[in-house]
């Protein structure tokens, strides 16, 4: 149980890092425009 719970954690830390990079793409698209 330990190790999906580690599972878990990854896939959020990784949904938030996706969240963050796309929000900074998006940041930087709209100051070159």
């Amino acid at each position: 149980m330990k190790q999906h719970k580690l599972t878990t954690d990854f896939c959020a830390n990784v949904a938030l890092v996706v969240i963050c990079l796309t929000a900074l793409v998006w940041g930087f698209i709209d100051k070159a425009a």
